[in-house]
């Protein structure tokens, strides 16, 4: 989308980051998918996604199988999305993962995780671990950071221009002299007139 007002660049395959804002127009876009049923007894989809904007990189799929058979199945989902920013870098990866022993549809059991990865420094990682027995659940959150967390401290910018002018314009700068205590390797004379 280029327009006088603003320039926007957004090329996409299958989507875009869940946390990223599309240009005002830019149409909706289903995720890439594969679905694969194989019968009554496994089924597996993928569905994944690549965008890449002016500023950013971000990609991400799902993974969805199913194996069972006479209403009794095991159901594991591994996920991410991923979002790059170059200026200023930043990236911010999202993380998931199941595993259900499933029983006409309902979860009897299930073992997930959710995490959020995310940096430059401080790096951190975020996210909950989740147990599910029948009636019985348990949940732990966790959060670790590393890394320096102080920013770095800006370069002042300089005028450059001012400071090549008073380069070109010194003299100094358009002659060589060699120093005091160095000795000569050639000498030059005068050519004699006759």
């Amino acid at each position: 989308n280029w327009s006088s007002a603003q320039r926007e660049f957004l090329l996409a395959i299958g989507g875009f980051h869940p946390q990223f804002t599309p240009p005002t127009g830019f149409p909706a876009l289903k995720r890439i998918t594969i679905d694969m049923p194989s019968g009554p007894v496994s089924k597996l989809r993928l569905a994944a996604y690549l965008a890449i904007t002016s500023n950013t990189v971000q990609f991400g799929a799902n993974l969805d199988v199913f194996l069972g058979v006479a209403g009794f199945g095991l159901a594991v989902h591994l996920g991410f999305d991923a979002l790059l920013q170059i200026d200023p870098f930043h990236f911010e990866a999202d993380i998931s993962g199941s595993v259900a022993l499933t029983a006409g549809g309902d979860n009897l059991m299930s073992v997930g995780l959710d995490a959020t990865i995310s940096g430059p420094p401080p790096w951190t990682i975020t996210g909950s671990f989740k147990v599910h027995i029948i009636f019985f659940d348990v949940s732990k959150s966790f959060s670790i950071s590393w890394g320096d967390s102080a920013p770095a401290e800006p370069i002042p910018a300089v005028n450059v221009l001012p400071l090549l002018s008073a380069a070109l314009a010194d003299s100094r700068n358009w002659g060589t002299r060699l120093p005091t205590s160095a000795p000569a390797l050639v000498s030059l004379r005068a050519p004699d007139a006759s």
